[in-house]
């Protein structure tokens, strides 16, 4: 059986994004099991006695929630990033199953990252969606792989804006933000000089 994952933000002790997350969890599980599924916010606290600021809380689940896990967010030390291309890749779902993600993330060399390219588009990273940035503002691809709940945040607030981004396009850009539930702007920030 298929099963999907929701990673929460929970700062201080409350849930991020805790609407965005079940819209996606709802929609998704209604998509594959026919099924709506019952999770509060109240199932997002740490459990006592738990110190650290920032944690990680990972949902998993099917046609069911299976486990709710936390642990300390420890953010990616992400100096650089490589292109890689695939026209057939599809995550529009939050899967468990990577194997289409891994399998392109091995090419990076000697890169910490991957940008996928769909024919001819700016996607995603292998794990978050990306902003791109020049003296207009921040500008988030059109053609991403997922939509990921920051970015249809960041979209709504109006702080970002959507545009249809080219491989050939990103030269046109200052720098590259990676964004995830967990990463916010500002957060992992590189240039646009690209790993060979």
């Amino acid at each position: 059986m298929k099963q999907f994952v929701e990673t929460i933000r929970v700062e201080n002790g409350v849930p991020r994004l805790f609407a965005e997350h079940f819209a996606r969890l709802q929609n998704t599980a209604l998509h594959y099991f026919g099924t709506s599924l019952e999770i509060s916010a109240q199932q997002l606290l740490p459990p006592p006695g738990i110190k650290e600021n920032v944690l990680k809380c990972r949902v998993l689940y099917s046609g069911k929630i299976e486990n709710i896990e936390f642990q300390p967010y420890q953010k990616r030390n992400i100096r650089n990033l490589k292109l890689v291309h695939d026209n057939c890749i599809d995550y529009t779902y939050k899967s468990t199953d990577r194997e289409q993600l891994n399998r392109l993330l091995a090419q990076k060399g000697d890169a910490d990252e991957i940008i996928i390219v769909k024919n001819g588009f700016v996607t995603d990273s292998s794990f978050s969606n990306l902003l791109f940035e020049n003296e207009e503002g921040l500008f988030t691809p059109s053609s991403f792989l997922l939509n990921g709940v920051q970015r249809q945040s960041l979209l709504k607030s109006g702080l970002i804006r959507e545009l249809c981004i080219r491989e050939e396009d990103i030269s046109n850009f200052s720098k590259i933000h990676l964004i995830n539930a967990m990463l916010l702007p500002g957060d992992i920030v590189l240039g646009t000089n690209l790993v060979g």
